[in-house]
């Protein structure tokens, strides 16, 4: 009999991107950006956390002293032959070690997922671009530690740029920040080229395809209590990050991304017209909080619209 050939990991990874692909390609719009995500989205990840990684030295100092030691007491026992298979069965519980972190993180997560109240699955808005958006926020902290400031403004006052603007270089578009002329105002024709660029980060899912003057539109404001002219300190909000309102989805008036004033006040409350709400009229209405977390709350539940109304001063 001719033994059976293992598929090898990389036919199998082959295999996937295949699939994935075809997914994306035949599946609609909705599996386009997941298919992108498996496929490309990890590349983001490394770009974005290894500049910003610090390794503690003398941690990484203890794990190889580690290592060495238990090797040389393996070695010392005369129970594993060579120094080679010595350092395989350090890996190999090495390995083990990491797969029972693994184990206890999947444990954990799943009882929070089957205790969460809230939907398991949410728009890619929410779930995805805010936190993308959080995370830009974050970056783009200055040593001092000050926001994005809401627009920025020519000498004489007048608001040339948003905050959506001044984010592009920290949500990966340093392609078309490069292309704006930030001492013009945004609808300058100099800017026309990069303010027609889709940002599929400011994209609403149920709005993709709308446009404002040939520009695309963006259905999402700051918190004008937060965001300012003049960029607030993260130490200004005594009430804790995860307590105040950043930004979230607004019913009426969108503009497009390039405008410089996306700014609301939640005390207008849930679905006002010049407030926040689901753009498409729903009940539940998503938000970004401070310290990069997404909520949803419930346009027609009182408590909700009342903590939201709290959530968004922006200090006590």
């Amino acid at each position: 009999m001719v033994p059976r050939r293992a598929i090898s990991l990389v036919k199998l990874l082959v295999a996937i991107a295949i699939i994935v692909v075809l997914i994306g390609l035949f599946g609609g719009p909705i599996s386009e950006p997941i298919s992108e995500s498996i496929l490309f989205g990890w590349m983001r990840f490394p770009s974005r956390v290894f500049p910003a990684m610090r390794p503690a030295l003398d941690q990484v100092a203890v794990f190889f002293i580690g290592v060495v030691v238990i090797v040389a007491l393996l070695r010392r026992t005369g129970l594993v032959p060579s120094v080679w298979a010595n350092v395989r069965v350090v890996g190999l519980i090495l390995l083990v070690f990491v797969a029972g972190l693994t184990f206890v993180g999947l444990t954990f997560q799943t009882g929070r997922l089957m205790s969460d109240r809230r939907p398991w699955i949410l728009s890619r808005f929410g779930s995805g671009s805010m936190r993308e958006i959080g995370h830009g926020v974050h970056g783009y902290l200055q040593g001092d530690g000050k926001l994005v400031p809401g627009w920025h403004g020519s000498p004489q006052g007048e608001p040339l740029h948003g905050w959506p603007t001044l984010l592009l270089p920290f949500i990966e578009q340093d392609r078309v920040v490069k292309q704006i002329d930030l001492t013009r105002p945004w609808d300058d024709p100099a800017n026309r080229v990069a303010t027609e660029t889709v940002i599929r980060t400011y994209q609403h899912p149920d709005f993709r395809d709308e446009k404002i003057d040939g520009r695309p539109a963006m259905f999402l404001a700051g918190n004008v209590n937060v965001l300012g002219e003049r960029p607030r300190k993260f130490t200004d909000f005594a009430v804790g990050w995860g307590n105040t309102i950043l930004m979230g989805d607004i019913t009426d008036g969108a503009r497009p991304w390039a405008h410089p004033m996306h700014l609301r006040d939640p005390a207008l409350g849930l679905g006002h017209p010049q407030g926040f709400g689901s753009p498409s009229g729903r009940q539940s209405v998503q938000v970004l909080m401070l310290d990069g977390s997404v909520r949803t709350f419930n346009s027609k539940d009182k408590d909700d619209a009342d903590e939201f109304r709290q959530l968004g001063r922006g200090s006590p």
